[in-house]
């Protein structure tokens, strides 16, 4: 990139900012500009420093977007590769175990050298002609890869070219007001650890594109471990209507499909309806059109329930779109999905499956949104206000306990982007009103979907009601071996110690956390909840608690639930 003279201006710190007039401030910002600045549209490095927050909530969300592309460009296969710091090169503020670059490598069909350095610019995407992928803006790749590093490079090989080309986008080395552009393709070899991967699972690439992340320095978490497990658990959810066309491998481990609905066969912790498993009790899909109201300007969403009102639709110059919605509901028996409950055998495997459901639904409870058969993102709040229910809005349950326990599903295709407000970082839905009217609306007799979420919390209120007790608690009631020998050191020694006050608060705490579990989980009113706690905590009057490190299984002393202060 060209360097431009910048004007030999001592800089003003904050406070000496502060006491400038708003006109004075004007002017010194414009005596920084270099002489004949060419005031282009994109403002050097604080600009690109701007899109450096956008918002991908986790690291997985950014690497989406890399991910989303080697999908549409045609590969078969993308895998993601960590690079470590070792013992010798690990700088001062470094973890051994961190990560220090992820290489994203794909069998595509590669691109020309000049394509992936277009593809490195804001805009410079191939889609926005065809806007029915998942690709459309031409954002993804700077726009992800600079909210996790400063520096990325991009590796391409077509079947046609002898050698890889990397093209480099290092924001660091952009001047306060240089002109921002990306530096021509140059020949390269692939990254060591890169090679070293493709060697050691024996894999060819002799055309592709390999995106790497160079010293991310947004990365979380930075635990090897710690983040494959992050980027498999959500590649599994938001890819699952992929996975069968399309493989992702995660440092040698691949990705398999979760359905958050357990609704779909071969997918992980599926089961069958008759055998225990979701139900599906809601299946609907609606035609509708997106317009432009003649009389108000307005935008708005309608229904399209006839042939006859499409092709109408298709003639109507005030249109803007024309697309599907489709709305799935899936129910949970009781106990198919577990949380954090006492009472049950912690090695029985339908335990272990029920917990690891509830962990996929305690971070999708609510409306999922699909578009293109990729996930975008779960709305865990539906209109609730006086006047959204007035407004025709619906009347939507309040997303509490049992909303974990059925899940709902909504796909639409991407000539409704508009409707479901998706931004370029396709990170977000914000659904129109009249999103929500549709849901509501019905007609001849059809049950509307509010109807069907609302009947939804009603099953799983009489589920719990009419439910048995839960089974004797196999892990508490025989208390552990540790425990009985701290029971029996406190007899044989100075009797019993009064907790100290501020840890009271903290023990009452957990109590009432452990209280509202029972409540909610086994469907008991607090007062049997807090007989049930109690009769256990005097059964098992020291509580042991473990968790694993790398260094093997650790044991601490805990509070139980709560009650063993008392007991």
């Amino acid at each position: 990139m060209a360097k431009t003279a910048t004007n030999k201006l001592r800089k003003l710190d904050s406070q000496e900012l502060d006491l400038l007039t708003e006109i004075q401030r004007q002017q010194y910002f414009l005596d920084l500009l270099p002489t004949a600045y060419p005031y282009p549209l994109f403002s050097g490095k604080q600009a690109v420093k701007s899109q450096r927050h956008s918002h991908y909530r986790t690291t997985a969300r950014a690497a989406r977007e890399i991910v989303d592309n080697s999908y549409e460009a045609g590969a078969q296969s993308v895998h993601v590769v960590f690079d470590y710091v070792t013992e010798g090169a690990r700088a001062r503020y470094q973890r051994r175990h961190s990560v220090t670059a992820v290489a994203f490598i794909d069998d595509g069909p590669g691109m020309l050298p000049m394509m992936a350095r277009y593809a490195l610019t804001w805009g410079g995407g191939t889609h926005y002609l065809n806007p029915k992928g998942i690709g459309k803006f031409g954002f993804g790749l700077p726009n992800s890869s600079i909210n996790q590093t400063e520096r990325v490079e991009v590796y391409t090989k077509t079947a046609d070219d002898t050698d890889w080309s990397c093209v480099v986008l290092d924001i660091s080395t952009i001047g306060d007001f240089d002109p921002v552009g990306v530096p021509a393709p140059q020949p390269a070899e692939l990254p060591d650890f890169v090679t070293a991967y493709l060697r050691r699972n024996k894999l060819s690439l002799d055309h592709g594109v390999v995106v790497v992340w160079d010293q991310p320095d947004r990365l979380y978490p930075r635990d090897p471990a710690l983040l494959k497990e992050h980027l498999l658990d959500d590649f599994g959810t938001t890819y699952r209507n992929l996975l069968d066309e399309f493989k992702i491998v995660v440092e040698g481990a691949e990705v398999k499909k979760v359905d958050p609905l357990f609704s779909t066969p071969g997918a992980e912790l599926f089961k069958k309806p008759e055998e225990g498993g979701a139900k599906c009790t809601f299946i609907q899909t609606y035609t509708v059109k997106y317009f432009k109201d003649k009389e108000t300007g307005a935008r708005c969403l309608r229904r399209l329930d006839t042939p006859e009102q499409i092709d109408q639709a298709k003639e109507d110059a005030e249109v803007i779109a024309i697309g599907t919605i489709e709305v799935k509901i899936a129910r949970f028996p009781f106990g198919f999905v577990i949380g954090r409950a006492k009472g049950l055998d912690p090695k029985a495997r339908d335990t272990i499956e029920g917990k690891r459901r509830f962990e996929i639904r305690k971070v999708r409870r609510g409306m999922a949104f699909v578009r293109a058969n990729r996930e975008i993102d779960v709305v865990d709040a539906y209109p609730k206000t006086n006047r959204a229910r007035s407004s025709g809005l619906g009347d939507w349950p309040l997303l509490q306990g049992y909303s974990y326990h059925y899940g709902v599903q909504v796909t639409f295709s991407p000539e409704l982007d508009e409707v479901f407000g998706v931004a370029h970082d396709k990170q977000t839905v914000q659904p129109i009103d009249d999103f929500w009217r549709v849901l509501a609306e019905r007609r001849d007799g059809e049950v509307s979907v509010d109807q069907a979420v609302r009947e939804g919390e009603q099953f799983q209120d009489a589920e719990r009601k009419n439910s048995p007790p839960p089974p004797a608690d196999t892990n508490g009631a025989i208390p552990a071996p540790a425990a009985v020998a701290a029971t029996q050191a406190v007899k044989l020694t100075t009797g019993d110690r009064p907790l100290p006050p501020e840890r009271k608060e903290e023990a009452k705490q957990i109590f009432e956390d452990a209280v509202q579990v029972r409540v909610k989980v086994f469907g008991e009113t607090e007062e049997k909840a807090r007989e049930t706690l109690k009769e256990d905590a005097a059964r098992k009057k020291f509580a042991v608690e473990f968790f694993e490190e790398k260094t093997g299984v650790l044991y601490y002393p805990s509070f139980g639930n709560g009650m063993q202060f008392e007991a």
